[in-house]
């Protein structure tokens, strides 16, 4: 009989770790909440919402660049 070891679709004790527990932290606040809640009860942030995804000022300014050059470029 195989030793419970030797199990390959026995979890892993890295997943018992990362998984094995009820609760995660808010990733806004890092306060520690259960895993079943809708939003963090310290800060209000909702959990299962997507994340808001902010365009880096560079980027932007690069692409305005960009832009006003191959207008200017198309004028002349």
């Amino acid at each position: 009989m195989p030793r419970i070891e030797d199990d390959i679709d026995a979890p892993q004790q890295a997943d018992m770790e990362e998984f094995g527990s009820e609760f995660i932290k808010c990733p806004k606040c890092l306060a520690k909440i259960y895993d079943d809640v809708d939003w963090c009860h310290k800060c209000g942030h909702a959990l299962g919402a997507a994340e808001e995804t902010k365009v880096k000022p560079w980027i932007l300014i690069t692409g305005m660049v960009l832009l006003a050059s191959f207008l200017l470029w198309m004028v002349l």
